[in-house]
């Protein structure tokens, strides 16, 4: 993770991010009470993250991306780990972060979660079924990697 002033030193020699706390709400009744996990919405290269290490993450991906190690960069992936059928709905598992990792030679779905996120029996659910999806002849060259921050 980067700290405040390192983030300010990537911010100057990159112009073109630019990065500010979500203080809105979508709703003005509520105005005034925390987030439900107390985490600070931030805003960069106007795409809204869940937290500033979520947002932190994606800075670094960047940079990544920007010197070759990475490529193809994706936010916010669907990936269909249960098809709809006549007697359940479809379950969509939805990463964080999707790229192309040439170091290892291999796709990344990358996650950022917090540590209450991570206890949610839904989420819970839905990783290991995302996980057994990867291990189809199909996925061969991707791997889960999951942060909890």
């Amino acid at each position: 993770m980067f700290t405040e002033e390192q983030l300010k030193n990537i911010l100057l020699k990159n112009r073109q991010l630019s990065i500010r706390s979500d203080t809105g709400t979508k709703n003005p009744s509520v105005a005034g009470k925390p987030n439900k996990y107390r985490n600070t919405k931030i805003i960069i290269d106007g795409r809204k993250f869940d937290s500033k290490n979520e947002g932190n993450r994606y800075l670094e991906l960047k940079l990544l991306e920007k010197a070759n190690l990475i490529y193809n960069l994706e936010l916010q992936r669907k990936f269909v780990v249960k098809e709809k059928t006549p007697a359940s709905r479809q379950i969509v598992y939805i990463c964080d972060f999707y790229y192309f990792d040439r170091e290892k030679n291999c796709w990344i779905v990358e996650d950022f979660k917090s540590k209450a996120t991570e206890k949610l029996a839904t989420y819970r659910m839905k990783r290991k079924m995302l996980k057994d999806l990867l291990l189809k002849p199909e996925y061969v060259k991707h791997v889960f990697k999951e942060t909890i921050g």
